[in-house]
C-alpha cells in the first residue's frame, strides 16, 4: 500500500511538472546507526557477555529510503527503526550480575531505572531545499507514517537493596525463635526492617506485552489466585506518526565551510487504544503490615494474608491512547581548507581540509575531528567512543562507515551510510 501510494503522488507530480529529463534523479539511502556503552551493541541484544564498563545509554537508529528528486522537491517512501534505552548504572550493573548468576552485593543501595523507547514504521517523506544565493541552502523534510507499529515506551524504577543481607536474616531468625506461647512479641522485627527501603515501579505502553499480561493473576499468599485479566484489548495498536528534519548548509566564504542538521526536530507517534500496565509496589510498609498480620496470628486472631498483597501489589492494565516521542539528534559539521601550498614531510598532497563535528544522539556527545583530502575522502576520529570513520563522497555514491573495532562483535558505536543518486 505505501509503494502504491508512492507511485500515485509520482504520477501526479510528473504529469503536473515540465518533463525536463536534467531535472530529474531517483535516490536510495540506507542510515544505520548503533551506540552501546556498557558493553558491545552484540553483547547488549543478547546475553550481557562481555566485560561491562560504566554507562547508562545505549540506542539504534535505522532508516532505508528510496525516492524522487524533481529539482529542489523530493518525494519518498521511508521506513525506519528507533530502539532507545536510558538507565542508571546501577540497572546494568544488577542486570549483569543476573545474566551471569553473580552474588548482588547485599551491602549497598541501588538506583534501578531503565527508559525504553521502540517505535518501527513505513511512510512517506516530503522535502524541499531552499537556496539562498549560492552559499547558503536550507533543507526541510516531513514524514508522514499512516501505520506505525511495534509499540514499547515506557519505565521501569526502583530504589534499594534488592535483597535482603545474610545479618538480617539471621537476626529476624533470632527473634522468631525466641517466640513462646507467652511471650509471643514480634515487636523488635520491627526494628530489623526499619532499614529495608525497596521500591519498584513499572509503568508503560506496548504493542506485546513484556511481562505475561494477558495470563496476569494477582499474587496471593495462600488460596487461589484471582482470574486471568480480561477485557482488556492486547492486540497490536493502531496509530499514526510525523517527523520533521531541518538541515542547514553554508559556504562561509572559499575556506570555512559549515552545516548542520537536525532529526526528528519535533515528532510524535500517537496510538489508539493501546495496552497499558502500571504496577507499583513498596517494601518497607508491606513487612511492617506483615509484622503486624503475624502478631495477630501468633495471638490466635483471624487474618486474611491475601489482603495484604492486594493492598501492596498494586496492579492495573488496560488501553488508552499514548502519545509517543522520540529524542531528537543533531549533527554539526565544520570543515576548513588548508592553503594549496601547504606541504606534508616535503610533499604536496592534494587539497587538505581540517574537520571538526559534534554529533548528538540520546543523551550522548560524539564530537569528532578529522581531516579531508580532496574533495571526495574524509578520515574522522570520534573522541567519545575512540572510533574511526571513512567517508567517500562521489557523484553517484556517498558511503560513510564509523566503528570502534575492526570485529563488529566487539564494537560498542557502528554507523553505516550508503547513498546512491541517479539523474536522468
Amino acid at each position: 500500500m505505501v509503494v502504491y501510494r508512492l507511485i500515485v503522488l509520482i504520477g501526479i507530480i510528473w504529469m503536473a511538472a515540465p518533463i525536463r529529463a536534467a531535472d530529474w534523479s531517483i535516490y536510495t539511502k540506507i542510515d544505520a546507526f548503533a551506540y552501546s556503552e556498557p558493553v558491545s551493541i552484540d553483547a547488549f541484544t543478547q546475553d550481557f557477555d562481555d566485560t561491562l564498563t560504566s554507562g547508562d545509554d545505549a540506542f539504534t537508529h535505522d532508516q532505508i529510503e528510496f525516492g524522487l528528486k524533481w529539482r529542489n522537491w523530493r518525494l519518498a517512501a521511508v521506513t525506519r527503526f528507533d530502539y532507545i534505552t536510558e538507565f542508571t548504572n546501577d540497572t546494568a550493573l544488577v542486570h549483569f550480575w543476573e545474566k551471569h548468576d553473580i552474588p548482588i552485593d547485599e551491602e549497598r543501595q541501588y538506583d534501578l531505572a531503565l527508559r525504553v523507547d521502540k517505535v518501527v514504521a513505513d511512510g512517506f517523506k516530503l522535502g524541499y531545499t531552499h537556496k539562498f544565493g549560492n552559499n547558503v541552502s536550507i533543507d526541510a523534510a516531513f514524514s508522514y507514517y499512516p501505520r506505525p507499529r511495534d509499540l514499547l515506551s515506557g519505565k521501569v524504577t526502583g530504589f534499594g537493596d534488592p535483597s535482603v543481607d545474610q545479618q538480617t536474616r539471621d537476626t529476624a531468625q533470632t527473634i522468631i525463635d525466641s517466640l513462646t506461647i507467652r511471650n509471643p512479641d514480634l515487636s523488635p522485627l520491627y526494628g530489623v526492617v526499619a532499614d529495608i527501603v525497596t521500591t519498584v515501579t513499572v509503568d508503560y505502553h506496548y504493542g506485546e506485552p513484556e511481562f505475561g499480561e494477558p495470563e496476569f493473576r494477582q499474587p496471593h499468599i495462600i488460596g487461589d489466585p484471582n482470574p486471568t485479566v480480561s477485557g482488556v484489548d492486547f492486540s497490536e495498536p493502531e496509530g499514526k506518526g510525523f517527523s520533521l528534519d531541518l538541515a542547514l548548509d553554508w559556504q562561509v566564504n572559499e575556506k570555512l565551510h559549515l552545516s548542520l542538521s537536525v532529526q526528528d526536530i519535533y515528532n510524535e507517534f500517537q496510538w489508539d487504544d493501546a495496552p497499558f500496565t502500571v504496577t507499583t509496589f513498596v517494601l518497607n510498609p508491606f513487612l511492617v503490615e506483615a509484622i503486624a498480620m503475624a502478631q495477630e496470628f501468633a495471638l490466635g486472631e483471624v487474618v486474611a494474608p491475601n489482603d495484604l498483597v492486594d493492598e501492596h501489589v498494586q496492579v492495573f492494565i488496560g488501553n488508552a491512547s499514548h502519545d509517543q516521542h522520540l529524542p531528537w539528534r543533531a549533527d554539526l559539521a565544520v570543515g576548513y581548507k588548508l592553503d594549496p601550498e601547504f606541504e606534508l614531510f616535503g610533499y604536496r598532497p592534494a587539497q587538505l581540509t581540517l574537520i571538526g563535528g559534534y554529533y548528538r544522539a540520546s543523551r550522548v556527545d560524539f564530537p569528532r575531528i578529522g581531516l579531508g583530502i580532496g574533495n571526495r575522502v574524509k578520515v574522522e576520529f570520534d573522541i567519545t567512543s575512540k572510533a574511526l570513520a571513512a567517508t567517500y563522497m562521489g557523484r553517484y555514491l556517498y558511503a560513510r562507515l564509523i566503528s570502534d573495532s575492526f570485529s563488529t562483535k566487539d564494537a560498542k558505536i557502528f554507523g553505516l551510510e550508503i547513498g546512491l543518486n541517479y539523474a536522468f
